[in-house]
C-alpha cells in the first residue's frame, strides 16, 4: 500500500506541476508580445532622439570603402569591424546593422529596429573618429568653396 501510495502522490505532483508549467509559459508568451514591441520602440526612439543611428551612419559614410558601386549610381555605403556590419543607402534613407549575420539595427520603415549592446562598444571609437573626419570635410568644403553633387561625393569646384 505504502509504494502505491507514493506512485499517486508522485503522479499528482507531477500532472500538478507540468499544468503550472504550462500556464507560466503561457503567461511569459503573452507578457513577450505585449511588452518586447513597447520596449523596441522605446529603444528605437530613444536611438533617433539622442543621434545615435546619425552617428552610426556616419561611421559607413565617413571610414567605409569607397561607395559601393551600383548600376544607378546610387550612394550605397558599407563598413565592417570585427563581427560587425553596418550598411547605409542614402538613396532609400535606411541603415541596418548586423552583429555576427543578427540583425540588431534597422531604419527601414518596416523594420525600426535598435537593440542596444555590445556592438555599439565595438563601434564607439570609431563612431568617434567618424565624427572628427566629417568635421574637418565641412571645414575644408566651406574653406575652399568644394561642393557635392547628389550622387557622386568626389568634389567638385
Amino acid at each position: 500500500m505504502d509504494n502505491k501510495f507514493k506512485y499517486l502522490f508522485w503522479t499528482e505532483i507531477h500532472k500538478l506541476l507540468t499544468v503550472l508549467s504550462q500556464w507560466v509559459a503561457a503567461k511569459q508568451a503573452r507578457a513577450a508580445q505585449t511588452y518586447l514591441p513597447q520596449v523596441q520602440r522605446v529603444w528605437y526612439e530613444q536611438a533617433v532622439a539622442n543621434g545615435t543611428l546619425d552617428d552610426v551612419a556616419l561611421v559607413a559614410r565617413e571610414l567605409g570603402e569607397e561607395p559601393i558601386a551600383t548600376p544607378k549610381g546610387r550612394r550605397q555605403y558599407e563598413w565592417r569591424i570585427s563581427e560587425v556590419k553596418v550598411y547605409v543607402d542614402d538613396d532609400d534613407n535606411y541603415l541596418t546593422v548586423h552583429m555576427a549575420e543578427q540583425l540588431v539595427c534597422s531604419t527601414q520603415p518596416t523594420v525600426r529596429l535598435f537593440i542596444p549592446g555590445h556592438w555599439l562598444h565595438i563601434l564607439a571609437p570609431y563612431m568617434e573618429r567618424a565624427q572628427v573626419h566629417d568635421q574637418a570635410w565641412q571645414t575644408m568644403q566651406s574653406q575652399w568653396g568644394y561642393t557635392t553633387d547628389a550622387y557622386n561625393t568626389n568634389p567638385q569646384l
